[in-house]
């Protein structure tokens, strides 16, 4: 199914289908996970309609949902016929569709801090 939105990162897992309507072709239609960084100006629509939408592509295994303001980190993730919610504050964001982790404090690093 193709999603008019975009999100901020687009992972696919093998081989990239694009959206045939797409003429720019930057439109994947066969990812297994997406991140959303949540904004006050985006997080109602990141987390209603764009999230129904996310959900309803066969492909997708997680949706990651980043807080611009805070080491909080959602994953939405597809259990056989339903999704399953698991915050992470602090720690590291389990991504079993890729068979990795997400440490929150290099999410949250602050460059300028070194290290």
């Amino acid at each position: 199914m193709c999603v008019s939105a975009h999100p901020d990162v687009t992972v696919v897992c093998g081989r990239l289908e694009v959206d045939p309507e797409d003429r720019r072709q930057h439109t994947a239609i066969n990812p297994c996970l997406i991140v959303e960084v949540l904004s006050p100006s985006t997080e109602d629509y990141d987390r209603g309609e764009k999230l129904d939408h996310y959900k309803q592509i066969d492909s997708l295994q997680e949706i990651v949902l980043v807080a611009h303001d805070e080491p909080n980190v959602e994953v939405i993730r597809r259990v056989e016929e339903t999704w399953e919610h698991v915050t992470y504050r602090p720690g590291a964001a389990e991504l079993p569709s890729l068979g990795s982790s997400l440490p929150l404090d290099e999410v949250y690093r602050d460059p300028l801090e070194g290290g």
